[in-house]
């Protein structure tokens, strides 16, 4: 920061002065002389003496500033506020000065406290104090940067309206959309009851938390471990990252003006990774059937669950979003063990996150181990961490009553502090890829306290430090100017929905996850585009005469016509081919619809749970056709098949329905033959 000594010149009245931000007394004064042809005639010691002369008071000539027309002169003792405007009067009174004015001391500007309420209460994003406070410093980075452009995804419980998020309807605030839900069972979504038949539902477009609650017949139903309220988990996350900053309520986000992507998976009892990997994939906008226009370049998890290995479709669905540019933070886990047997914890290309408590110790919950990239703030015992929440204890209160705070401990909330230092660090520095990003926080990390029990080998590289962070992704970009600080909006703007065309977007990948080989040339062309075949990140292929490399894995679904010309979300033209045809017209592969692996069921970090709406009714759809094994089916297609009617959820191929609760088709009533 740069302590700068500047001199102020109006011309004409002289301005009020209030000598109480800055020194008791002015000791220097500025002053410009009228012009007239003998002044412009006078040398510089003249110019000197008359001023000397002029101001009496025994002022000496100390320099002549830039302009060469203002000069600053010494006074011999500094002057009380009354004394200098006297002075300052006088000299105006001799007719011979177009300006005279103080010199002000000027001090170096860093951010104000926040107005927020609650802002005492955020030790976490305070500035660190040794031996008696461990904050992540995010006051220091808000002198740069306020998380301002960037959207971060929140896979969790869902969010709420609140006065220091935003309202989902009509979108104002911090949201910058509504979001969607992948929970596919209608009862942890809590959109059915507990009687109806097939509970498997498809993805709907909104990310409102309905509620978590558990009861005791949810406990011996098996849907939940244990009976409780609701967390509100989602909200309380997503106030740490992006709450309403300098607005006088409540609490302060890490990146208070960055924009929140609310992505509901988790309901009653948690969720199932399957779903978890198609919201991450939706959150990162690179979902097969449902567009997102406003892609996250952070996705916070503060979820896990108990594997000692990350399933195979988790890590694709994460690789997939890290090479769309996000950078997904994950939470260690709350069972006080190795993370390696927590995921996602354990799953490559993410960012996994410890928790300390305010003297920097490790919080007594918190996983360890050489998973671990950093920790975080996320409270221990009594002292935690205080956030967004619904004040309802079952079904979400969505009337001016419901919004509130809560304290919360957990891994959960050590990941939204660092997420929100990502978010800066992509505000400062978009162009930070995965790798990059991981580097800065590493080597910006507050090194642990001697005693507490972290140490590197356990607890990652140190405690988050956002001000460091920051400071290195500027200097990244070849940016090393000084802090320029702009005050931040007390309500940002309300943002239209977004239409449900997502626009082109070539995502570059960053850390790929590991890649087929690309097939070697010939004769300067690849082997043809083909519909129904799987295709990795980084293959090669022709198409229409021109070669393209695939940005993301993805399958070329049948009837879906994603050739490589026509989606630049999936492919990267390259050249021309050359020494060869034109790429044959399609084949029609067959779809293969993977059978699912197991899934483990994930719950947040503190568990949440998730509330019931109302039961959507489905009336028996006598127009849908029979299933036909040899007919291509797209999204929202139905069809007839043993007495019951199915929807496709995505373009299948020969998949029975009802075949398996995770396949392609959704279960919608009993169906009537004609």
């Amino acid at each position: 920061m740069k302590f700068t000594r500047s001199a102020m010149l109006v011309a004409g009245a002289l301005a009020s002065l209030s000598l109480s931000a800055q020194a008791e007394t002015v000791d220097r004064i500025v002053v410009k002389l009228k012009a007239s042809p003998m002044m412009r005639s006078m040398s510089a010691d003249d110019v000197s003496q008359t001023l000397q002369t002029a101001a009496g008071n025994k002022a000496k000539h100390a320099f002549t500033m830039g302009d060469g027309q203002s000069h600053v002169l010494q006074l011999p003792k500094g002057l009380s506020a009354s004394e200098l405007k006297a002075y300052i009067a006088k000299l105006q009174a001799s007719g011979q000065f177009e300006a005279v004015e103080a010199d002000v001391w000027m001090m170096p500007m860093g951010v104000t406290q926040p107005t927020d309420s609650l802002w005492n209460s955020l030790w976490g994003l305070q500035a660190i104090s040794p031996n008696s406070s461990y904050g992540a410093d995010f006051i220091g980075a808000w002198e740069y940067v306020n998380g301002q452009g960037v959207v971060v995804g929140i896979v969790d419980t869902g969010a709420v309206p609140h006065p220091d998020l935003g309202q989902l309807s009509p979108l104002s605030g911090n949201y910058v959309s509504a979001g969607y839900t992948f929970i596919s069972d209608c009862y942890r979504a809590g959109t059915c009851d507990w009687t109806t038949g097939s509970r498997t539902i498809q993805p709907i477009a909104s990310g409102l938390d309905q509620g978590d609650w558990c009861t005791s017949a949810d406990v011996t139903n098996g849907i939940c471990q244990q009976a409780g309220s609701s967390s509100f988990h989602g909200s309380h996350v997503a106030g740490t990252i992006a709450a309403l900053g300098y607005n006088g309520v409540g609490v302060i986000g890490g990146a208070y003006n960055a924009r929140i992507l609310p992505v509901r998976a988790l309901g009653k009892g948690g969720g199932s990774a399957v779903d978890i990997a198609d919201a991450i994939r939706w959150a990162a906008g690179v979902h097969p059937s449902i567009p997102n226009p406003n892609p996250a370049k952070v996705i916070n998890m503060s979820l896990g669950g108990s594997s000692a290995t990350c399933p195979s479709f988790y890590q694709s669905a994460i690789n997939d979003a890290t090479n769309a540019g996000a950078i997904v933070v994950v939470a260690g886990g709350n069972e006080n063990r190795d993370a390696s047997q927590a995921t996602p914890a354990n799953c490559a290309n993410v960012i996994t996150v410890a928790a300390t408590g305010k003297a920097g110790e490790k919080a007594s919950y918190s996983n360890y181990g050489s998973k671990i990239t950093l920790a975080a703030p996320g409270g221990n015992g009594s002292i935690r961490i205080t956030s967004t929440v619904n004040l309802s204890a079952d079904r979400v209160d969505l009337s001016a009553n419901g919004a509130g705070y809560k304290g919360m401990n957990g891994t959960s909330m050590a990941t939204p502090h660092v997420s929100a230092a990502v978010a800066l660090m992509l505000s400062a520095n978009p162009k930070l890829k995965f790798n990059d990003v991981v580097s800065l926080l590493k080597q910006s990390a507050t090194a642990f306290p001697a005693t507490g029990g972290c140490t590197t080998s356990n607890c990652g590289a140190g405690i988050l430090n956002a001000a460091g962070a920051v400071r290195l992704a500027k200097q990244s970009a070849g940016d090393n100017t000084e802090p320029v600080i702009t005050p931040a909006p007390t309500t940002p703007p309300v943002v239209t929905p977004a239409p449900s065309t997502p626009p082109v977007v070539t995502p570059k990948p960053t850390v790929p996850p590991v890649v087929t080989p690309a097939p070697t040339p010939v004769a300067g062309c690849y082997s043809a585009w083909a519909e129904g075949k799987t295709y990795t990140a980084g293959d090669m292929v022709t198409y229409d005469g021109r070669n393209y490399r695939a940005i993301s894995t993805h399958v070329a679904y049948k009837g879906a016509n994603w050739n490589p010309k026509s989606t630049g979300t999936l492919w990267q033209d390259i050249g021309a081919c050359t020494g060869g045809s034109s790429t044959p017209a399609p084949t029609t592969a067959p779809i293969q619809t993977p059978k699912p692996t197991a899934a483990p069921i994930i719950s947040p970090s503190p568990a949440p749970t998730l509330v019931p709406t109302q039961v959507p009714t489905t009336a028996p759809n006598p127009s849908c056709p029979a299933w036909s094994a040899t007919t291509t089916y797209t999204a929202g297609k139905c069809v007839s098949f043993n007495g019951q009617t199915y929807t496709a959820k995505w373009w299948t191929q020969g998949e029975q329905p009802g075949a398996a609760q995770w396949g392609p088709w959704a279960s919608q009533a009993t169906a009537t033959r004609k």
